[in-house]
């Protein structure tokens, strides 16, 4: 079992943008990509620095992910004479969106191909008064539960 935290705050994996391009030949070839200057891209770098920190050489098995998103604390909830625990966030980013990013960032660190992942628990919420920003993970074997 391994167990890592990402100080950074947590960025979706936004919609892939298309672009055509009409060749000399006369062919079109058609490209998706995502802009360098998203903020993903320095989301997936802490990631991946964080992660290839604790992992030497990519699993080949079946794994298991936990995964907890820790986002930014509105101000509508911040308060200087309470006390202020981790809240559920159900605003956006879509959690599914959060986890793609993740397991993208981690495919080649941590495993082959994002397919290995056998099981995923995934949560967000709002980080406590004295938190940061950030993304807890905790990685195992993908035994099968029953």
């Amino acid at each position: 079992m391994y167990k890592f935290h990402v100080t950074t705050r947590p960025v979706a994996q936004p919609r892939h943008r298309h672009t055509t391009q009409r060749m000399p030949d006369g062919r079109m070839i058609s490209r998706t990509y995502v802009p360098s200057t998203h903020p993903v891209t320095k989301f997936k770098a802490d990631v991946r620095a964080v992660a290839s920190a604790r992992f030497d050489t990519p699993s080949n098995g079946p794994v298991m992910v936990d995964v907890l998103f820790l986002m930014p604390r509105p101000k509508r909830l911040v308060w200087k004479t309470r006390d202020m625990p981790r809240v559920p966030c159900d605003r956006k980013p879509d959690i599914d969106n959060l986890v793609k990013s993740l397991l993208d960032a981690l495919t080649g660190i941590v495993w082959y191909d994002d397919s290995q992942v056998t099981g995923l628990v995934a949560a967000k919420c709002y980080a406590s008064g004295h938190e940061k920003p950030g993304v807890e993970v905790v990685i195992s074997a993908g035994e099968l539960r029953q």
